[in-house]
């Protein structure tokens, strides 16, 4: 049997994040998840804090660093790249972090550069498109970023899709009545 290493770890806690929220982070829930004793969780991680802040830094790595980069390879419309990438993430694991981050400090800090970061590449693509100033690009971000953020409240089932296919209109929304100064 191959040894349970760290990437494992944090693959077992997201998965156990986003099926059964905060409260399946826990040490002995991880173990029991895994079937593993204690011994091998600390082989990896000093505590569950140190454990909190390198989940949070995985998923960070992985639903937004790697997101980023496959969008970046796109030679057409990043933005639609994106977006197509983006909507198939799951939900559930994006209200859990941000629930886990109110109550880890650790975490929430994750959470905000994510954010950050997230929104940044946004305003770097629609400032790209040449439809939007550096200003107008920046609050068309927030505004797009929020609304992501807000789908995830209040329509959590919501197929990939049709997520899609919302964030396409909006942008047909926008994008027609931007202006070039």
């Amino acid at each position: 049997m191959a040894r349970f290493s760290r990437e494992n770890w944090l693959d077992l806690g997201l998965e156990a994040l986003a099926e059964a929220g905060p409260e399946a982070v826990t040490i002995e829930a991880l173990c029991a998840r895994a079937s593993l004793t204690r011994g091998s969780f600390y082989h990896h991680f000093a505590g569950v804090e140190a454990y909190l802040s390198a989940l949070a830094q995985h998923w960070h790595q992985r639903d937004t660093e790697s997101i980023i980069r496959l969008s970046e390879r796109e030679t057409q419309d990043r933005l639609e790249a994106l977006n197509r990438l983006t909507s198939v993430l799951d939900h559930r694991l994006e209200q859990a972090m941000r629930r886990l981050g109110a109550q880890h400090e650790s975490v929430r800090a994750s959470i905000h550069a994510t954010d950050k970061r997230r929104m940044g590449y946004l305003v770097k693509l629609h400032i790209e498109t040449g439809d939007f100033e550096p200003e107008a690009a920046e609050l068309l971000a927030q505004v797009t970023y929020a609304a992501f953020i807000g789908f995830q409240q209040i329509a959590p089932d919501m197929p990939p899709e049709a997520s899609h296919i919302a964030y396409r209109r909006f942008m047909a929304l926008v994008r027609p009545r931007a202006t070039k100064a």
